[in-house]
């Protein structure tokens, strides 16, 4: 698709008809019917089969992990979720009521930690304090797959994380009451993104 694209978006010299030369300084050829390579008909997807009997697949490097999660009984699981490189792990749960399916609730080790009417937040991100760690809980149920991520954020100078038992600022659900003047200068130091792949 990206050389018939190529293709008919090519400029031709008006005076000689002559092909403009590409970024590779070569001329650019007619298309010819014996050197098409895009299909006429759609490809079938084939259906995700999670390994192992697993919910989830991973790609991961040091400081972000993608989970590819299959969403069963409402909810998307992982049973091992890390917010901080070599951190510990965590059995994480994004569940869906099962009336409306518009409450989406956040579950961490079997604790609530957040809880949202999402039927007029598709989009939306909430600042969590989980184990001290200063964590940007944001979700998009619009796009396929739904996407949810978790930002950590780097640590304050004086070494101690907001939320943590150093006079912190997270309340008693794991919510964070951020103070926006404080965090927007620090960077992300890990990103756990689950892309939720409906059944």
């Amino acid at each position: 698709m990206k050389r018939f694209t190529g293709i008919c978006g090519s400029c031709f010299n008006v005076n000689g008809y002559q092909p403009l030369a590409s970024h590779s300084e070569q001329p650019l050829q007619p298309p010819s019917g014996q050197h098409m390579d895009y299909q006429l008909e759609s490809p079938t997807k084939a259906p995700l089969e999670p390994p192992d009997s697993q919910s989830y697949l991973s790609d991961q490097s040091d400081d972000h992990e993608v989970l590819h999660v299959i969403k069963r009984n409402n909810a998307f699981s992982v049973r091992e979720a890390r917010f901080f490189p070599d951190g510990n792990l965590y059995s994480l749960v994004i569940s869906f009521d099962s009336k409306k399916g518009t409450k989406m609730k956040l579950t961490i080790e079997n604790k609530k930690f957040y809880e949202v009417d999402t039927k007029w937040q598709l989009r939306g991100n909430a600042v969590l304090s989980i184990d001290g760690l200063v964590v940007d809980f944001l979700w998009d149920l619009i796009r396929q797959p739904v996407k949810f991520s978790f930002r950590t954020r780097a640590f304050p100078l004086d070494g101690k994380a907001a939320g943590s038992s150093g006079g912190g600022n997270g309340n008693d659900d794991g919510e964070f009451d951020s103070d926006a003047e404080q965090w927007e200068d620090y960077e992300d130091i890990y990103l756990l993104e689950i892309l939720g792949i409906e059944e």
